[in-house]
């Protein structure tokens, strides 16, 4: 059976690297090409009529905001885009993308707005309607090395929607970042993941004052992170254990705090808030089950 999964992930990955090649002669066969000009010397120069070059999109962009595609069918949970936009952060660094813990080349490319063919830039397109003939995209590369933190069918397309914006589709939603430093965000908690997005694993701890309530940092936690706090109580049950049978949700006191054990579609969501003499804490987990 591993085999056959292995089989299965192979012919994915194959046809991921053929989709990018026949994408990349696709969008140069449908291009206006760049006029080469030569000198005595015989030393090309190059022409370009963009509004504007490839920025430098090295560097931790930070999510600030998104926009919902009302045409999309499938639409991922509102409040999994409202904690996505508070903590998704990404890393570009020497053409190679660092997203949800996973890493994966990167190549960018010119692509024609009046292109009559649907693809994954086909959704900007539409929505962003952009007055010039074309724009600039960075997508990634499904290249089979073995990133074990990667998911098989993960392939993120970027649209630059200008020198200081770039855009991400994704589940239903348009996702807006920008460049940012790696200590701008997030200083109260320590992220691994990306909060909200159920598609993979996350862990988030923060502390808490140590004079704060449980009942306080329940409220704090329902305020932070929209996705781990739906369909939570308004308050905490009173009973040692409560179960929410209609929303899957377990409530369990401890001598140490609060234990929340949450139904999710994809895995379980775990919270807990702890608290002691020196200190009071809480942990924020999705996992996958365990088969």
């Amino acid at each position: 059976m591993t085999q056959l999964i292995k089989f299965f992930f192979t012919g994915i990955v194959f046809l991921s690297c053929k989709d990018f090649t026949d994408k990349k002669v696709s969008v140069a066969q449908n291009e206006s090409s760049i006029q080469i000009e030569t000198d005595k010397d015989s030393k090309p120069k190059e022409t370009i009529t963009t509004e504007f070059q490839v920025p430098d999109i090295n560097g931790v962009w930070s999510c600030y905001n998104f926009a919902s595609d009302v045409k999309s069918g499938d639409k991922g949970d509102l409040s999994f885009a409202e904690e996505m936009s508070k903590y998704a952060q990404l890393k570009i660094e020497n053409n190679q993308l660092t997203f949800n813990n996973c890493k994966k080349e990167l190549y960018s490319y010119k692509y024609p707005v009046k292109l009559k063919k649907y693809e994954d830039e086909s959704v900007f397109i539409t929505f962003f309607k952009p007055k010039k003939d074309s724009v600039y995209f960075v997508g990634s590369i499904n290249s089979g090395e073995n990133n074990t933190l990667c998911d098989i069918f993960d392939s993120y397309t970027f649209y630059l929607a200008d020198n200081n914006t770039i855009v991400q589709y994704y589940r239903g939603y348009f996702f807006y970042y920008k460049k940012s430093s790696a200590a701008d965000r997030n200083n109260d908690f320590e992220i691994s993941g990306i909060p909200g997005n159920n598609k993979n694993e996350w862990t988030v701890k923060g502390l808490t004052k140590q004079s704060s309530t449980l009942d306080a940092d329940y409220e704090n936690f329902k305020k932070y992170f929209p996705y781990g706090s739906k369909n939570l109580s308004k308050k905490i049950p009173p009973q040692k254990e409560f179960t929410d049978k209609i929303n899957g949700i377990l409530y369990r006191k401890t001598t140490k705090g609060l234990e929340i054990i949450k139904d999710d579609p994809l895995g379980k969501i775990l919270i807990s808030f702890t608290k002691s003499d020196t200190e009071s804490n809480f942990t924020y987990e999705f996992r996958y089950p365990e088969y």
